[in-house]
């Protein structure tokens, strides 16, 4: 019983690093936040489900900045790993017009366990409105995230919708909770950049005396 326990727990493990991971930076938990918080993440929305053998994990967040200060946060690849905590790497390694290739590696964390990652997904981009990513080598290869990102006033709304097929069990219940917690703070920490980058924007420069 015991023995089965640890494997289950493994298993667990391993489903959780990669879902977290196939989401829209790679892997992501907050960054920056010994700072005061722009923002607070109890009004980003995630649903998580499973739905037979595919993961369904859907965000709805409003951001106050334009458009284009989100998108170019959501598509800074090849400077990702300063705003991500986790991300050791991130580049683009080929582009042809709007569509890239991005190689990111990492590590996750989850308390005292830690999990290296690597990835290569192929994005197409609609500029300044939807993202849409697939993962062709790596952690959950096949996976799939578009992004979608509107102007509404002051406020610039992001939907995402990511479809997963874990190559092992992911427990029913608990893991769907998991993975929508985790998929949160990935989602704070971006719109924490997209607000920290503006207020530098925004800050008036000293007059010289």
């Amino acid at each position: 019983m015991r023995s089965t326990g640890r494997c289950l727990l493994r298993s667990w493990m391993r489903a959780l690093r990669q879902v977290t991971f196939a989401g829209i930076v790679g892997a992501a938990l907050a960054s920056g936040q010994a700072s005061a918080a722009f923002s607070d993440e109890n009004d980003i929305d995630v649903r998580a489900s499973k739905e037979g053998d595919v993961i369904v994990v859907d965000v709805d967040l409003a951001v106050r900045a334009s458009r284009d200060e989100v998108w170019n946060v959501l598509t800074d690849y090849d400077h990702m790993a300063e705003f991500v905590a986790n991300l050791e790497s991130s580049a683009v390694i080929s582009r042809t017009d709007n569509a890239l290739d991005v190689i990111q590696k990492g590590k996750a964390r989850y308390g005292l366990l830690s999990f290296p990652f690597e990835s290569v997904r192929h994005v197409v981009l609609t500029p300044s409105r939807e993202i849409h990513s697939k993962i062709v080598s790596g952690d959950m290869a096949g996976s799939e995230i578009t992004t979608r990102v509107a102007s509404d006033g002051a406020m610039t709304q992001v939907s995402v919708r990511s479809q997963f097929v874990p190559t092992i069990w992911i427990p029913p219940i608990i893991g769907p909770q998991a993975i929508a917690s985790e998929t949160r703070k990935q989602w704070f920490t971006l719109r924490e950049e997209v607000l920290r980058r503006r207020a530098l924007v925004a800050e008036p420069i000293p007059a010289a005396r």
